[in-house]
């Protein structure tokens, strides 16, 4: 590439960015005018106004003439999102349960659904359904299939940086990895875990902590790990997958109680109603998942813990257990603040929302706004706290 290609490419990626920041900062306030945009962005007017047009012209901003405060002045233009312009379609699959968003340009969740789904299902099965179960997303919202322009998913199973599902020996991976070639745009995908990691950095209860471990509270500890404020992947992109370790299968004792999470969530009723074997269990579980979580800890020395999965917002008494065994665990070190997901099973699905808005602007605008900003304006509650 010769110097003037490195120069006009480097022209392009600043445009980029500035045109990112201006859409970013509609996204948040809301209406602006060029005026009110050069103010806050510290781009000049016509700078802003180069790139208003832009997404003007590509159809992403609504225009609208304000009356002018002066007697015969020309009337003020100022500009609002146009949020049907495009939509992204999310999808968090897990073993037990599949959790679907639609979500326009505008960050603004327009359709949520939640399906509980047979553990025992086959790929083609389960793939079969989640086709579907987008189909009738995109219809409830009575917005057609080809206003989708992204599609983005979480799945609980180890998946590259490139998005590709990484298949092991003893790993029984969720969907094909041909999926994403049967779906009509292209796909945004992401390990559950490091979604949810994504998800409470940005817009959960990690903001502003650059350095977490965001942990699936299990007998067999898998994580998503975030440092620097970036997902850790490692070298296979497997960083945090201590489930692969074939050491940390559960003891004869209580295999068939750690089976699944309905299973063991069972038995946690059990042991609440004072059940001595199920106590037992629930004990055995917990040093388990403690001490691998523990010893992943320490071994990044992160600012917070994050405990995530199925279990720690369905029983007090679990998250009693399993804090006690890290604060026994964690004694001599200065201080890891321990924390229940604020997202709570929704995080992996948001994360994913998060990225694939991500996408979605990179491919129209050029660069992401990295506004991480949600609304929810569907009747399902969604744990969305005030971004700080």
């Amino acid at each position: 590439m010769g110097t003037d290609d490195t120069h006009n490419g480097r022209l392009a990626v600043l445009g980029a960015d500035n045109r990112a920041h201006c859409f970013a900062f509609i996204r948040r306030h809301g209406q602006q005018s060029i005026t009110e945009l050069a103010a806050h962005t510290k781009l000049s007017r016509p700078t802003v106004r180069t790139h208003i047009d832009a997404m003007k012209d590509m159809g992403l901003l609504h225009e609208t003439e304000q009356p002018s405060q002066s007697q015969g002045g020309r009337p003020a233009a100022s500009f609002t999102i146009n949020a049907s312009a495009a939509y992204l379609a999310v999808f968090d699959i897990s073993k037990h349960e599949h959790r679907y968003l639609l979500c326009d340009i505008s960050g603004t969740i327009r359709r949520a659904l939640v399906k509980d789904v047979p553990g025992d299902l086959s790929i083609p099965q389960r793939e079969a359904l989640i086709e579907a179960d987008l189909k009738e997303l995109a219809e409830t919202a009575a917005v057609p299939q080809e206003a989708i322009q992204r599609f983005s998913g979480s799945v609980g199973t180890q998946v590259s940086s490139a998005g590709a599902i990484l298949e092991y020996a003893d790993n029984v991976a969720l969907l094909d990895d041909n999926f994403a070639k049967r779906l009509h745009a292209p796909v945004t995908l992401e390990n559950d875990l490091k979604a949810a990691s994504y998800a409470e950095h940005h817009i959960g209860c990690a903001q502003g902590v650059d350095n977490l471990v965001y942990t699936l509270a299990w007998h067999r500890v898998a994580a998503g790990i975030v440092l620097g404020g970036k997902i850790h992947r490692g070298f296979h992109d497997l960083a945090g997958e201590l489930n692969l370790i074939t050491s940390t299968d559960p003891t004869q004792d209580f295999a068939q109680d750690w089976n699944d999470w309905p299973t063991f969530l069972q038995v946690l009723k059990n042991a609440e109603g004072g059940s001595t074997k199920a106590q037992r269990s629930v004990k055995a579980f917990c040093q388990a998942a403690g001490t691998q979580t523990a010893f992943l800890a320490m071994s990044i020395d992160p600012e917070m813990i994050v405990l995530g999965g199925p279990l720690v917002h369905r029983s007090p008494y679990f998250v009693e257990e399993i804090t006690s065994v890290l604060d026994q665990l964690l004694g001599n070190t200065p201080g890891i603040d321990i924390r229940l997901s604020q997202l709570r099973s929704w995080g992996p699905a948001l994360g994913a929302a998060l990225k694939g808005m991500e996408a979605l602007e990179t491919a129209l605008i050029g660069a992401p706004s990295l506004e991480h900003t949600l609304r929810n304006t569907t009747d399902v509650e969604i744990p969305l706290p005030v971004k700080h």
